[in-house]
């Protein structure tokens, strides 16, 4: 995961960030005045910083490998390898704009974020989240003959 793919995930955040503080700075930084700007920053700010830090979590150093006959997931100390005929399905959980491929009509920052679950026939679980590629799910459907259900949900948070 490199600085670049979260400034590329997190852009809009900054953009946000800033135009608050410059806001809050025209305001001559009078705290009567402060509801006006941390409110919005508060519902637009944090609910993406918890989503990224969350989806963060599950590719904090490793590296997806998307190969011909499987999918290689390489740690720093670990190599996991999921066959491909030994996958049952492909959930993908995403907002319903992205659902939709409507990328314009996004209301949320984390709206753009989704993950996958992969499940084996011995009912194992391994989740990919987007923050390995932003097409990752096509990807998978691209390149791979499996079910993949596609669920739509608002909140992306990887339970």
């Amino acid at each position: 995961m490199s600085f670049w793919k979260h400034f590329e995930k997190l852009w809009m955040l900054l953009v946000y960030i800033v135009v608050f503080v410059g806001l809050f700075w025209t305001l001559d930084f009078d705290w009567k005045y402060l509801s006006v700007v941390a409110i919005p920053l508060l519902v637009l700010v944090i609910p993406s910083a918890i989503i990224h830090l969350n989806h963060y979590k599950y590719c904090k150093n490793k590296e997806l490998h998307l190969l011909d006959n499987e999918l290689r997931i390489v740690g720093e100390d670990f190599v996991h390898r999921i066959k491909i005929e030994d996958i049952a399905k492909i959930t993908v959980y995403m907002s319903a704009s992205r659902y939709i491929k409507v990328g314009s009509l996004q209301t949320f920052v984390f709206e753009d974020y989704y993950y996958c679950v992969v499940e084996t026939k011995s009912q194992h679980h391994t989740i990919l989240s987007c923050l390995f590629s932003d097409k990752l799910d096509d990807f998978l459907e691209e390149l791979y003959i499996v079910p993949l259900v596609k669920e739509r949900i608002f909140y992306p948070f990887i339970n």
